[in-house]
Parts: structure tokens; C-alpha cells; sequence
């Protein structure tokens, strides 16, 4: 939720329910399973992404303070658990 933070200074709470009463989302009667959260989760990032608040994943980068995550080491590269 910290690209909540980001966009959306103004809210008192940024947690996933807040967010999604506050983009208008209906909130699933499934909330807190897995699936269900993924799927608000997702909607919220739609919404966000529709307010313009970026385009690229550089923007994104800018405005959030959030640095990409590199790639990190290949499955071949990491040692095996047997």
C-alpha cells in the first residue's frame, strides 16, 4: 500500500479496504482469502493506474520512491536443497 501513500496522500488509512471504498471497488464477501485479496488488490492498481498517475514503470519508480526490483540469481544458479 505504500503507492497508495503515494498517490493518495489525503487518506487517513491506506489499508485494501479503505483503498477500494475509497475508488469505489465493491469489496468481495470472500475478503481475506487469498484469491479474493489478490483480485482487489489488482483493482486498486487498475484504478490508480487510470488516475494518470504514471506511465511507465520509470514513473512509477519516481513518483513512488520505489526502485525496481532487480532479477535476482536463476533457479540453476542457487544451490539445490538435496
Amino acid at each position: 500500500m505504500r503507492l497508495a501513500r503515494t498517490c493518495l496522500p489525503e487518506l487517513a488509512s491506506h489499508s485494501l479496504d479503505h483503498l477500494a471504498r475509497h475508488l469505489q471497488l465493491q469489496i468481495p464477501r470472500d475478503r481475506h482469502r487469498a484469491l479474493a485479496d489478490v483480485r482487489l488488490t489488482l483493482a486498486v492498481l487498475q484504478r490508480l493506474i487510470n488516475r494518470g498517475h504514471w506511465s511507465t514503470l520509470m514513473d512509477l519508480e519516481r513518483i513512488a520512491l520505489m526502485p525496481a526490483k532487480k532479477p535476482g540469481p536463476s533457479v540453476a544458479d542457487q544451490p539445490g536443497l538435496f
